[in-house]
């Protein structure tokens, strides 16, 4: 094997270690912190349009019940209570 293939293999290596662990630390939005969640999700309370950024990790196409394209209140108080919603554990802890 020569020098370039083995720092190729090292290099996807270390990405695919840095993505798992990236991966690793959304952990699933506990029930009794899904209004929390919510309230991060959306300050103002109006629903998350669709390619939003929110600090929370959720399949839109999933949680979008009614598939109008955003997700309201009530379609993400659902899916939080389902286990859909996840943020990273620094979050999550964060949350009141």
């Amino acid at each position: 094997m020569n020098r370039s293939t083995l720092t190729y293999m090292m290099v996807l290596a270390g990405v695919s270690c840095a993505a798992s662990v990236a991966l690793a630390a959304n952990v699933v939005v506990p029930k009794e912190k899904c209004a929390a969640a919510w309230k991060l999700a959306s300050p103002h309370g109006d629903a998350i349009a669709g390619g939003a950024t929110v600090p929370v990790v959720l399949n839109f196409t999933i949680v979008d019940a009614n598939k109008d394209g955003k997700v309201d209140k009530g379609e993400f108080k659902t899916a939080c209570k389902a286990g859909q919603v996840q943020a990273d554990e620094a979050t999550v802890a964060d949350m009141k």
